[in-house]
């Protein structure tokens, strides 16, 4: 029993496997064929296309490489045609090209041999690749080849009207950079000002300071005893000077081991001087 189930089993699967092949043979078939009438449709399209651009009729050329390139989108089974795809392109242009504000531009544009040329109808530039809409648009300019020297003077209006447009903006420009500048200098005049102004007051303030600072010095010295005289002199007070009979360079040692000289300078005196008001005077200046 086991052996016939195991052979009926087989069979089975044999026999599906065939219907698998011969399914996935019969639909590939049926695609090839489908694909094959798709572009053949689509060649005969093409065609059409080509005839009625040969009879300028490019409503109808447009409607047919649209209709191939919906069959394209819809089937997916073939691409568009580099030739196709060129070709609308094309017509896409001469539409825009044989408007008057697209072909004066190439009226002017074109060199003076190349005018007298199409004066001649006989000038052989390439504008399209397809040869029919390349003589139209020949034509074109034939037709309006009177037109030029108008439309040379219209563009050289343009660009004297554009240059002046530009000559303008930069007066413009210019008068708001010196205004700029004039501002900023101005801003600089006032803000050295105001640091005069402020370094004066620093310098009042510093001033008296610094004779304050001598007077306290005085007191200092008359609190210990010694009749050491303080003298604050010069422009702005930075000078200063003790003067005491036993001043000596016993006292001018210690004085350079002290604080007192540090003292002085961070006080913003410039000068300090010892002296016994006889034969013995030292400084020192910062």
């Amino acid at each position: 029993m086991k052996k016939y189930a195991t052979l009926i089993f087989l069979v089975s699967a044999v026999t599906l496997v065939a219907a698998l092949f011969v399914f996935v043979g019969v639909h590939t078939e049926h695609e090839k064929k489908r694909v094959e009438s798709a572009v053949r449709y689509t060649d005969s399209l093409y065609s059409r296309a080509q005839a009625d651009v040969e009879s300028m009729n490019l409503d109808s050329a447009t409607k047919c490489l649209n209709q191939i390139t919906k069959l394209s989108q819809e089937k997916g089974s073939f691409r568009v045609t580099d030739s196709a795809k060129t070709l609308y392109g094309e017509i896409k242009n001469f539409a825009i090209r044989q408007k008057e504000e697209s072909f004066k531009g190439f009226l002017t544009t074109m060199t003076n041999d190349e005018y007298r040329s199409l004066c001649k109808n006989e000038l052989s530039k390439v504008y399209f690749k397809n040869e029919k809409l390349n003589q139209e648009f020949i034509n074109i300019l034939y037709l309006n080849r009177l037109n030029r020297v108008r439309y040379l003077a219209e563009a050289a209006t343009m660009r004297r009207k554009i240059e002046q447009e530009h000559k303008e903006m930069r007066r413009k420009a210019e008068i708001e950079r010196r205004k700029i500048e004039q501002e900023q200098k101005e801003m600089r005049r006032k803000a050295e000002i105001e640091r005069k102004r402020k370094a004066q007051e620093f310098e009042a303030a510093s001033t008296l300071s610094r004779k304050e600072y001598g007077a306290k010095l005085r007191e200092n010295y008359l609190d210990k005893n010694m009749d050491i005289k303080v003298y604050v002199y010069g422009k702005n007070n930075t000078m200063l000077k003790l003067s005491f009979v036993l001043f000596n360079d016993v006292w001018t040692h210690k004085m350079q081991k002290g604080s007192l000289i540090n003292e002085i300078r961070d006080m913003g005196f410039k000068r300090f001087a010892l002296t016994n008001g006889y034969d013995y005077s030292v400084y020192w200046t910062f």
